[in-house]
């Protein structure tokens, strides 16, 4: 509808934050999106057929929150503002 990219979930926060605990936490992060088929076969879920986790949050799921996302993102609180 918009042309930009559907932002699904964000860590978001309306207060300040500790530039070092964002620091850290985005190393946290890039580390497991580095590591996704570790976790994988680490974890007791089964999963059902035809359905393959490690193709799922390694190739559909972008991980980036970038400017055209952040603009979405603000689009979206534009609409729902006006409801």
């Amino acid at each position: 509808m918009t042309g930009l990219p559907f932002v699904f979930a964000a860590w978001v926060t309306t207060s300040e934050i500790d530039k070092n605990f964002v620091n850290e936490f985005n190393k946290v992060l890039d580390n497991g999106v580095k590591h996704v088929d570790e976790a994988i076969k680490e974890s007791q879920i089964t999963h059902p057929k035809n359905f393959d986790p490690g193709d799922y949050l390694s190739n559909k799921i972008s991980y980036n929150f970038d400017d055209k996302k952040r603009e979405a993102l603000q689009l979206f609180l534009k609409y729902i503002s006006e409801l």
